[in-house]
Parts: C-alpha cells; structure tokens; sequence
C-alpha cells in the first residue's frame, strides 16, 4: 500500500536531478502518421490515476479546440524540467495509423507525479507563442494556474486537483424510484455501521468526484425517473464488509464503489 508519505519520498529524490529532459506519450500509442500544425487553441486540465495496489498518478491533460476525424490523434510535444522551470513545447498535431473511428480532439498527457513539492514556472510554446503559468505541488494537491488566460487558444478547466487520501471510498448508487430515496438513505446508514466515517475532504475536484460541500452527498435527478446518490467517506475496514453490505440492495439500488486501493466493486 502506497502511503501520502511514500509518494512524497519518491517525488523528492526525483527533485535531486538538476537537469532532465523527457517526452511523455499521448493518450494512444499508436502514430506514425504525417505530423501537421496545430491550428486551434488547446484546453488543459489536470486529472489523477489510481492504479491497482494505490499508486496515484497525476496527469497535465491538453487537448486541441478542434475536433478531427480521428479520436486517437496525438498532440505531440516535448517537455523539459529545469529546477522549478517547466517547458512544455507543442510541435503539432500526429496522424494516427490506424485511424479511430470516431472523431474528437487530439490530446496529450503529461506525467507529473514525479514533480516534488514546490512552486514551478510553466511555460508552454505554441506555434512560437509562449503561454506563462504556474503550477503548484503541494502535500495535498495539484494547481495549475494560467496568468492570463485567452479562451481562444490556451485554457485551463478544473485547474485544481485535490488528492484522494489513503483510506477513503466513494461511489454513486442510482435508483429508478423517488421512493427509493429512504432505501438509499438506509444503505448509507448501513455502510457507516460496517465502519465508514463520514469525510472531512474540503469541497473540490478530486477527479473521481468532485464536493461542493465538505463532505456532503447530494441526490441528483439524472433523467426521467432516474435518480444518483453521490457519496464519499473514511473507510480503514475490511471491504468485504462493504461488498456484503452493496449486495444486501441488489434488487432495490445500483452500487458502484471505488477505493483509495484502486479496487472497483458493483452490485450489479
């Protein structure tokens, strides 16, 4: 298991290297196609990976403002870390062979979970402008801030990342029913008898989930006779108790649980 402290160790011996040059891959590894100029602007925004184990990655995620006829176009770029200077340079857009089928943006993600904590100056070169920024790594979260945003051609959405710390849950449970709001609220109390704590998470985008109050899960109607329960909580239990309690509403409400572990669990 992969503590707060241990990911803090690891992004400090990396802060020892005082030159390093690296490109990270795209969204696909497919390529090989004709490389051609970037001709829109490009959205950024950060987004986090939990993979199985806990290991938490957290990703700078640029996509183009134009739509292409591929979904798996690359927006190839080359990165450069010089103490707390970050130079991302954009060199263009790449064809990808085979081609998707479906249509959509070109995008780009930059690994940054190895940064240590610090303040770092961004400067991202598109088509030989320089778009400044500042991108803070702190204990608790990632920021990304643009001086001075132009929403043609370089923006940030959810520019704040929140982590997810060790020992947590979340999930949706869904009803077709507003009578079923009681059975919600029912399996809520029986998830915290199995040990679950409700959050003291400030508000914010965590990735996953996002809270606009500390803590607070708020029902959503989704649709016609559609209904979502968004909840997030301390868990430091044995999840089979969480499991047993989601299969105990198999037949009134549908469950989705994720971890902090990078365990996925569904009733359905």
């Amino acid at each position: 298991m992969t503590t707060d402290k241990d990911r803090f160790e690891m992004r400090s011996c990396v802060s020892l290297l005082l030159l390093l040059w690296f490109t990270f891959p795209a969204f696909s590894q497919s390529g090989g196609g004709k490389l051609m100029a970037l001709e829109s602007g490009v959205t950024l925004r950060m987004e986090s990976q939990i993979l199985e184990g806990g290991d938490h990655k957290f990703y700078l995620v640029l996509q183009t403002n134009d739509v292409y006829e591929c979904a798996n176009f690359l927006l190839e770029n080359d990165v450069k870390l010089d103490g707390d200077k970050l130079i991302v340079r954009v060199r263009g857009v790449r064809k990808a062979d085979p081609c998707s089928t479906a249509m959509g943006p070109a995008r780009a993600r930059i690994n940054l979970t190895s940064l240590s904590e610090g303040e770092y100056r961004v400067r991202t070169i598109i088509n030989r402008q320089v778009f400044k920024s500042v991108l803070t790594v702190a204990e608790d979260y990632y920021d990304f801030a643009i001086k001075k945003e132009d929403p043609s051609l370089f923006r940030i959405y959810n520019g704040r990342l929140n982590i997810i710390p060790d020992n947590s849950i979340w999930g949706l449970c869904r009803y077709t029913s507003a009578y079923d709001k009681a059975v919600a609220e029912k399996f809520m109390s029986d998830l915290q008898a199995a040990g679950a704590r409700k959050t003291e998470l400030p508000p914010g985008n965590y990735g996953d989930f996002y809270l606009h109050h500390a803590g607070e899960a708020l029902e959503k109607v989704t649709g016609d006779d559609e209904y979502e329960y968004p909840f997030v909580y301390s868990f430091s239990g044995d999840l089979a108790l969480v499991k047993e309690v989601m299969n105990a509403y198999r037949e009134r409400l549908q469950l989705s649980i994720k971890t902090s572990l990078g365990e996925q669990y569904r009733n359905y």
